[in-house]
């Protein structure tokens, strides 16, 4: 487990999502780590990532899908299907807010 309050990505295969939701928890001021994580489905990429990040807060991505997963939760926060670039930023963007307890967008 982590031991810094991030925000937890785990990717299953390195892609431009990837880069646009690093991004979009950027431009909210909040830190992420990032981890290659093979063999799981997204949700369960995202719920592991949640499970292990202090801040409670996990991202999946899995080729073009992203969820977004908060370990008080069972099922996923935001769960998109087939992410355009556009979409995975928001996810980024709206994890960092939900951990700064400010509203979605």
């Amino acid at each position: 487990m982590n031991k810094q309050p991030v925000i937890i990505i785990y990717y299953d295969k390195d892609t431009r999502l990837l880069r646009e939701v690093k991004a979009g928890i950027e431009e909210e001021s909040v830190y992420y780590e990032v981890l290659k994580y093979e063999g799981l489905n997204c949700e369960a990429l995202a719920s592991e990532a949640s499970r292990n990040s202090l801040l409670g807060i996990g991202i999946g991505i899995r080729y073009k899908e992203i969820n977004l997963s908060v370990d008080k939760i069972s099922d996923p926060l935001i769960k998109v299907p087939n992410a355009e670039l556009k979409e995975a930023r928001l996810i980024g963007c709206n994890a960092a807010r939900y951990a700064k307890g400010l509203p979605l967008k």
